[in-house]
């Protein structure tokens, strides 16, 4: 990472690389398509990050089942996710914000088993979030923000014991707050604000409040205004913004 190469990536030097296992071509200046040649190869880790590659990322990277790393963000990626990376199931890392791509988040994540990793914010990725998200036993970071998802935050979020970050601000989620977000006892980041999400911030969750590793350390709402469109205790919230 942070090497000045450019230019394409040419699918017959792949084709020869038949036992490379990682690709670490982040801050570059490469561009044009992603070459479905990737597929070829027994990757465990593929890093393709702050490029100028464009176009649809390739169907046939969903084929890669030994792939743990996927960092796609901060390129000129368009067209709709494909569906056949949800069946990555030793994927980890799963990044692919900071760019134009459309698209849903497929029921059939819950195959997303060792998945710890969601970035997907600053795209047009958008939608409902299936109930299957909320299976997923070791996710610790989900961050959706500046996106176009919608429908209710479930209560089906406090199954997610290890989440540590939950960031969905600037998105159309409506709805009551879930209940449930009182079990997440180990959120560092809760960010909500910028959607039609009502109710109030619980006093279990301003409990937890503070600088240490394990505490809610940013906590960001809709909780200004008369009346406020999240209520926040007095000292909680650590921003306040206008619903």
């Amino acid at each position: 990472s942070g090497n000045p190469m450019e230019g394409t990536i040419s699918p017959m030097m792949l084709l020869k690389s038949e036992f490379l296992g990682t690709i670490h071509l982040s801050r570059g200046a490469f561009n044009g398509t992603i070459p479905s040649e990737l597929a070829s190869l027994p990757l465990a880790d593929l890093r393709l990050d702050e490029n100028e590659f464009s176009g649809a990322i390739p169907t046939e990277l969903g084929s890669i089942a030994s792939l743990r790393v996927l960092e796609l963000q901060s390129n000129k990626l368009t067209e709709a996710l494909p569906l056949s990376l949800f069946n990555l199931a030793n994927l980890v890392t799963f990044r692919v914000n900071d760019n134009k791509l459309l698209g849903t988040i497929p029921a059939t994540i819950s195959q997303m088993t060792n998945l710890a990793e969601i970035w997907m914010n600053a795209t047009s990725i958008g939608g409902t979030l299936p109930e299957s998200l909320y299976t997923l036993p070791k996710l610790t970071n989900l961050n959706l923000g500046g996106s176009d998802f919608s429908g209710t935050l479930s209560e089906g979020v406090g199954s997610l014991s290890g989440l540590r970050f939950l960031k969905i601000e600037d998105n159309r989620f409506s709805g009551p707050l879930p209940v449930s977000l009182n079990n997440l006892t180990r959120l560092n980041y809760l960010l909500i604000q910028g959607n039609e999400l009502t109710g109030t911030i619980s006093t279990a969750l301003c409990d937890r409040k503070g600088t240490n590793f394990f505490d809610l350390q940013n906590l960001t709402a809709d909780c200004k205004g008369s009346p406020p469109q999240v209520a926040c205790p007095e000292d909680c919230c650590d921003v306040c913004l206008e619903g």
